[in-house]
């Protein structure tokens, strides 16, 4: 398997790319090309192609949730590419309702009608097999009692704005030989939620990497941060790539529990089998 981050906060400076505050990254399998997540502008695209990256090859398309900076870069995608017929959209059919934060519409722009007539749709809400090695989580069990108890902005319900939660924040997990590989978006549903329900969906405890955002932007050791770091520490994870949403001060905190490694617009990760 192999991970390419086509778009994200950070650049590091031994590529090309660009960054933006959004998060996009193509996997590539044998027989099977995933885009997860879509960027929220141009930018991720024009990376792939300064990388040589074709995703008009792309099979499937999996959205970890409906916010902006996960979504708006799908026009640009169909702008520059011609996906091929069949290719699946992946999603929590919450990912497909309206958002707001304040006035602002922080949601998807497309319509269901508009994907169903360009993709496969699948929205999920129960595990999906994408292929043999890699599952769309769908929605994650919220187990414990400090991640994700407080709303952000409001979603379309019934024709009413109601509290969201962000119940559409989803992963996807590789079963990799040697442990798994957690591929996050914004980790919105709470990291140390996810790692659980990875765990059950697999009926695997061994994690070889967690890639993407986790969700921890604050500036001090608060109650959440530091559950989190306790939990991550009896892991045993073997590598954390926290990009994205995950600010400096969290990932010095996070590598207090794991080795912490470098990642950005542009970067490579890739896991042979053994």
């Amino acid at each position: 398997m192999k991970l390419t981050v086509l778009v994200d906060n950070y650049v590091q400076n031994k590529n090309e790319a660009r960054g933006e505050p959004s998060f996009s990254c193509y996997i590539e399998q044998p027989n099977c090309r995933i885009l997860f997540d879509l960027g929220m502008t141009s930018l991720p695209y024009e990376n792939a192609q300064k990388m040589g990256i074709d995703l008009s090859r792309t099979n499937a398309i999996a959205v970890s949730h409906g916010h902006l900076d996960h979504t708006w870069g799908l026009d640009s995608l169909l702008k520059k590419y011609s996906i091929q017929a069949g290719t699946k959209f992946i999603c929590h059919p919450d990912a497909l309702k309206e958002k707001k934060y304040g006035k602002e519409n922080i949601g998807i722009k497309n319509s269901v009608t508009f994907l169903m007539e360009r993709f496969q749709l699948i929205q999920s809400k129960e595990p999906y097999w994408i292929n043999n090695r890699t599952v769309f989580l769908g929605q994650i069990a919220r187990t414990n009692t400090f991640e994700n108890k407080e709303p952000l902005g409001k979603q379309k319900s019934n024709y009413k704005y109601e509290n969201d939660y962000l119940l559409d924040d989803s992963a996807l997990v590789y079963d990799g030989d040697d442990g798994m590989v957690i591929i996050t978006g914004c980790s919105h549903s709470g990291i140390c939620n996810i790692i659980e329900y990875s765990k059950s969906v697999l009926r695997k405890k061994r994690i070889k990497a967690i890639i993407g955002g986790f969700q921890r932007q604050n500036e001090d050791m608060n109650n959440i941060t530091k559950k989190t770091v306790e939990y991550i520490r009896k892991q045993n994870i073997v590598t954390l790539y926290p990009c994205h949403c995950t600010n400096l001060f969290n990932k010095i905190a996070l590598s207090r529990a794991a080795n912490v490694a470098e990642i950005g617009a542009g970067s490579l990760i890739e896991y042979r089998k053994i």
